[in-house]
């Protein structure tokens, strides 16, 4: 959905013998858009040309109301979360759309609230978009904030040894003189992530010290959070956790292989590709457990049918090992339909996946 008027044409009644015996007249269209963008908060704003990692998001809605006898229900993703991936066409849009869900989860501490909006992900990635929330009155104006500890957990059911890499980014900031500071998790694992509980667990929340405040603090030294040496300045103590569950649908296509490959001195097989719009998972099975390094360097690149490559080196990439098997996993910066994908290739080989 591109524009937010096209709202009432994107959703479809629920029941279609109730419209045509009371058909709702054009103002009684309008007023049901109002209420709907008021009840999700949405704003529009203009689109940005320029590509950037740290870009304005904003919650995904889902909105249900009643207006006599007649129901809507809302739950594309907003603009802004589209932006952040790059859709091309009204296909890629639609696959994003499909991997998100709502979680609508919060957690307030000392007065400030921690508000897990949606998430988006796969089989092995998940984003994580939610608000920081700071008492009325207090001005988030920084460019950057953070906690002085945080701590993201995802319930049991994994392996005994298992990768897991994730960052936080502060997002650019829609209104800059306000409460709210928009923020996204970014987490990758070596393991199914879906249907998972996943829970924050934050410590004071704080800004970081400038060259000035830390201009007299001895060379290598931390410090202990609080102190006159420590780089973050604590502007809220307290502890929070939440925990939801990451219950989006899981688009991935799973290929078996048993492919030999090689890499400079190393000799492996991928024994599966985990392919989906927004990240790429493969199986390794060899005694890499001292190699991990040495294999995470190598090639791996999307090859599309219009002549367009991929290098997976441009996104984010991990790797992880228990002496058995061995994960890559690495995240596009943009969004990819899979269907347009000619071929890919890893170690210098295309791998014999019928896309």
């Amino acid at each position: 959905m591109k524009k937010l008027e096209d709202i009432m044409e994107y959703y479809n009644l629920k029941d279609e013998d109730i419209m045509k015996k009371n058909p709702l007249s054009a103002d009684e269209k309008d007023k049901i858009l109002q209420i709907t963008l008021a009840k999700a908060e949405l704003i529009k704003m203009p689109r940005k040309t320029s590509k950037k990692r740290f870009i304005i998001l904003a919650a995904a809605c889902i909105t249900i109301f009643t207006l006599g006898a007649v129901s809507f229900a809302a739950t594309a993703l907003n603009d802004n979360f589209l932006n952040f991936f790059h859709p091309q066409s009204q296909t890629e849009t639609d696959l994003l759309n499909s991997l998100g869900t709502i979680i609508d989860k919060q957690v307030t501490e000392n007065g400030l609230t921690i508000d897990v909006k949606e998430a988006l992900g796969d089989s092995n990635a998940v984003y994580v978009l939610f608000d920081i929330i700071a008492p009325e009155g207090t001005i988030l104006d920084k460019e950057q904030y953070t906690f002085v500890t945080q701590m993201i957990d995802v319930e049991k059911g994994f392996s005994m040894v298992h990768g897991m890499g994730y960052n936080f980014e502060c997002l650019e900031d829609v209104n800059p003189n306000d409460n709210i500071k928009p923020m996204m998790l970014c987490l990758s694992s070596s393991e199914n992530l879906v249907g998972k509980n996943m829970t924050f667990r934050f410590k004071d929340f704080s800004g970081y010290k400038t060259e000035e405040e830390l201009k007299n603090r001895p060379e290598s030294f931390e410090g202990t959070p609080g102190d006159d040496n420590d780089v973050y300045n604590i502007l809220i103590p307290g502890n929070w956790e939440i925990t939801f569950p990451l219950n989006y649908t899981d688009n991935t296509a799973v290929y078996k292989l048993n492919e030999k490959l090689q890499y400079k001195d190393i000799s492996f097989k991928i024994k599966e590709v985990r392919l989906s719009p927004i990240s790429i998972s493969m199986t390794l099975s060899s005694l890499l457990n001292d190699r991990s390094d040495s294999i995470h360097d190598a090639p791996l690149i999307i090859h599309m049918k219009n002549g367009e490559t991929i290098n997976a080196d441009h996104g984010s990439r991990g790797t992880s090992s228990n002496g058995l098997k061995t994960v890559v996993d690495a995240q596009f910066d943009k969004i990819i339909n899979p269907s347009e994908i000619q071929s890919v290739e890893y170690c210098g080989t295309i791998l014999p996946i019928e896309l």
